[in-house]
């Protein structure tokens, strides 16, 4: 189906949103497994890229093995990051320190010095650092969140030139859950649960799932996206 298709029917609503979130997703592919290389020469996996010898495909460090060498390996990277990173934490946790009680609260609940710790280590190996901040509620209180987002599951536009973001229109987070969680976040009919099924039905067993019943389920992955327009 078409996007024009898709606006003209609706049964898909939201699908013309979702196919843009896609071509955004899928522009940041060649970044995705860049930042797995990055992660890879962090951690001392620097003989992991893939070559084609005489036709058959190896890593460098099979290929260097089995010209009967070893693969030598000196972590300038690793090092660096750790020197950094440990500067970095001395200097949040001196800021933290002066914090009120209520800014301490807020950081104790969320872990705040960890998460921010690590979430400086993905920027210094992949040069991106994302948060989805966000607010609940609880006996009438307003109580804030801060939850650490991955680079390999974000997106947002690629027409985007503004490093403050301004002149971003699309920003999302890829979801994988299971088809039963799906299910209660989204379906509410049984025309509903019927699409859901279509697109994810394939490895669930046969019979095993009853609309407002649903107990039994083979380990499905629903893939979704969180996306703000």
């Amino acid at each position: 189906m078409d996007r024009t298709d898709s606006l003209n029917n609706p049964d898909y609503r939201g699908l013309t949103l979702l196919h843009e979130a896609l071509d955004h997703w899928n522009a940041r592919s060649t970044f995705r497994t860049e930042r797995i290389r990055n992660k890879n020469y962090t951690f001392g996996k620097q003989w992991g890229d893939m070559i084609t010898v005489n036709g058959c495909r190896m890593t460098e460090y099979d290929y260097i093995v089995s010209e009967g060498n070893i693969p030598l390996k000196n972590n300038l990277i690793r090092r660096i990051v750790r020197n950094v990173l440990g500067v970095f934490r001395r200097q949040l946790a001196e800021k933290m320190e002066t914090w009120d009680d209520s800014l301490k609260a807020i950081s104790a609940a969320n872990s705040l010095y960890e998460l921010y710790s690590r979430t400086m280590e993905e920027f210094l190996i992949s040069g991106m650092a994302i948060h989805r901040i966000y607010t609940t509620r609880d006996a009438g209180k307003v109580i804030p969140h801060s939850d650490y987002v991955s680079p390999d599951s974000f997106f947002f536009d690629v027409s985007s030139r503004d490093i403050r973001g301004g002149d971003l229109n699309i920003v999302g987070q890829i979801h994988e859950t299971g088809f039963a969680d799906y299910c209660d976040a989204f379906v509410r009919t049984r025309k509903e649960y019927e699409s859901a099924l279509s697109l994810y039905g394939k490895g669930i067993r046969s019979g095993s799932l009853n609309f407002g019943g649903m107990n039994e389920w083979d380990a499905v992955l629903c893939t979704t996206a969180n996306v703000v327009y």
